[in-house]
């Protein structure tokens, strides 16, 4: 029998990312519902990304859940089980399979002014005229990428307007760093088309080197990770009738790997023997 882990809250105080949605949400609003199924044919279900409100309570709840984060093992660990987000999770959630290519890394060459252009179906002249400096970051200012966008819906432009609105959405959600800016990074990322790892490699990241430090802001795409935890969560019985009453902490620490719901996939859960 395997010995007895050590885990409880630590209380270590970590704070969110919380990017301004509202340039993007107005691009959204441009999307035709024909447009909407092209949509996600090609960039998979990011547009629910959207529609996520990162609440106080969510907030509480992601917090809780990294306090249980063991960073010998490289997951959270509770009670009787191990609990860890995969890439299939993530993959699942946004509808975009993980490519067989090499996902994103820091050193890899940055896209040059022809290869956005493609991805964005726009001129290479207009890419050059508005990739800009903003916080020691290149990219794009989301007041170009609104403006173009728009145009674009307007025009009837829809490759370019859809290609637009999913960087938006990279940029500002997913990959956020600095505010109203979708920097070279994002836009990297986005031409792969392969940002499921990525993704999946903020949360590790970010989560581990946040714990060495005691906490601080994590960077990763933390509606994303508590749409998962939530997914594990009971939606029936003690854990729900006393979301109102109970904190966070005193919920989780009630639960054992039998009452947990969502995928048994032993890759995700493991039973402490």
């Amino acid at each position: 029998m395997a010995p007895p882990l050590k885990t409880g809250k630590r209380n270590y105080s970590y704070s969110f990312v919380n990017p301004n949605l509202k340039s993007v949400e107005c691009l959204a609003k441009k999307i035709t519902p024909d447009e909407l199924t092209n949509f996600r044919e090609k960039y998979g279900y990011i547009l629910s990304l959207l529609k996520m409100p990162f609440t106080k309570d969510e907030q509480e709840g992601v917090h809780t859940l990294l306090q249980f984060y063991h960073p010998s093992l490289r997951c959270f660990a509770f009670t009787d089980y191990l609990l860890a987000p995969t890439l299939e999770e993530y993959s699942s959630f946004l509808g975009i399979p993980v490519g067989k290519e090499v996902p994103y890394y820091s050193a890899m060459k940055a896209p040059d002014s022809i290869e956005i252009a493609k991805a964005l179906y726009l001129s290479k002249s207009v890419v050059e005229a508005n990739l800009t400096k903003k916080g020691g970051c290149h990219g794009f200012r989301m007041e170009f990428l609104v403006k173009r966008g728009c145009d674009a819906a307007e025009a009837n432009e829809w490759d370019t307007f859809r290609a637009i609105l999913a960087l938006g959405i990279y940029g500002i959600v997913m990959f956020a760093n600095v505010p109203d800016f979708v920097d070279m990074n994002a836009i990297h990322i986005f031409i792969l088309q392969n940002p499921i790892p990525t993704l999946l490699g903020d949360v590790y990241h970010s989560v581990h080197h946040r714990n060495e430090q005691k906490g601080g802001l994590v960077r990763f795409c933390a509606p994303l990770l508590y749409r998962w935890f939530r997914s594990h969560l009971p939606e029936r019985g003690a854990f729900v009738d006393s979301r109102h009453t109970s904190r966070w902490a005193e919920r989780i620490m009630g639960l054992e790997l039998r009452t947990l719901s969502g995928t048994t996939d032993p890759w995700t859960i493991w039973k402490l023997l």
